[in-house]
């Protein structure tokens, strides 16, 4: 939703505001979308919910060939196809993009198949024909709360079950710099009993995320990852779907990036990016290189690794 959102043009000072439910009154936004936060109401599917398997074919695929799927897309397949429309999500985005895809050139939204279990990066070349908020209610139908949706004659639901980050789909790009902002990880653990279950399930997402971070940083792509910090664990709970607090929890969330970004590989990673964004321009590039070079430096004397300049356009 947030990538989405910022894609389509939705200034980023603005986008907290969206899911209070207090966006300025000068923006550009739908004055009903203003008024109440993104996809906060939830709304009846219809019907009697099914108590059945979403997908008894990829829960059988799952028991011939255990290793080949992931542990999140088997829970996809054994939960029940959730009760809850997406339509509330589709109507958010549809507010800012009535129809079609957004112009940006580099937007992916992760949805899984859920009679194959196959990963798709809507977006990308090869993936289903569809519209923005069809990608975006796919990319968010969370197994057994949201109804899978449907695409091009497909069923999705969340990529999150995939994995929570979907970090090594950007593996063979050979990307310089990327930024990774996971909520379901963190490098700290409630100490709240009941908080239990949420920190197995924040262990499994951060082993996840370090291996394909690893995956990534074996092709000399430096990373960022922003996490909730104790404070924002504290607050946020072991409901993500929770709609009461949202100001509170907007609030911590915006304090935990501004600390991290204070941090001197933080601060050296912005450094790179806002040299780099410049430097195929005639008036400036070796200057833009040179000071590039010397932030990645930097970087690499944070994380421990050598240091090596890259300044393609991808950065």
């Amino acid at each position: 939703m947030i990538a989405a959102l910022t894609a389509a043009g939705v200034p980023a000072c603005e986008i907290p505001g969206l899911f209070v439910g207090k966006s300025h009154e000068s923006s550009a936004l739908d004055a009903a979308l203003r008024e109440r936060p993104v996809g906060a109401a939830l709304k009846w599917q219809g019907g009697i919910p099914s108590p059945l398997f979403a997908s008894l074919r990829l829960a059988l695929t799952a028991l011939r060939h255990p290793r080949q799927v992931p542990v999140g897309v088997v829970l996809a397949a054994l939960l029940p196809r959730g009760p809850f429309s997406t339509e509330p999500l589709k109507d958010t985005v549809r507010q800012i993009v009535p129809d079609g895809w957004v112009g940006h050139p580099n937007l992916w939204l992760m949805a899984t198949d859920l009679d194959t279990g196959e990963r798709v990066a809507f977006g990308r070349e090869g993936a289903p024909n569809a519209h923005l908020a069809e990608a975006v209610a796919a990319s968010c139908a969370i197994p057994g709360f949201y109804h899978p949706v449907t695409i091009d004659g497909r069923t999705f639901v969340d990529g999150g079950c995939w994995s929570p980050a979907n970090l090594d789909v950007l593996e063979p790009l050979k990307l310089d710099v990327v930024i990774c902002l996971n909520p379901t990880s963190s490098l700290e653990r409630s100490k709240r009993w009941r908080d239990s279950l949420s920190n197995v399930y924040r262990n499994a997402s951060g082993r996840q995320l370090a291996w394909e971070a690893h995956k990534l940083r074996r092709t000399g792509t430096r990373i960022v990852l922003f996490q909730p910090s104790i404070e924002a664990l504290l607050v946020m709970g072991t409901n993500l779907m929770r709609s009461d607090d949202l100001e509170l929890i907007t609030d911590v969330a915006r304090e935990s990036v501004a600390q991290q970004l204070l941090t001197p590989d933080y601060r050296a990673c912005v450094a790179v990016l806002r040299k780099l964004a410049g430097a195929d321009r005639p008036s400036a590039p070796r200057r833009a290189r040179r000071v590039a070079s010397k932030a990645i430096g930097r970087i690499s004397a944070a994380s421990g690794r050598p240091a090596r300049a890259q300044t393609s356009k991808t950065a």
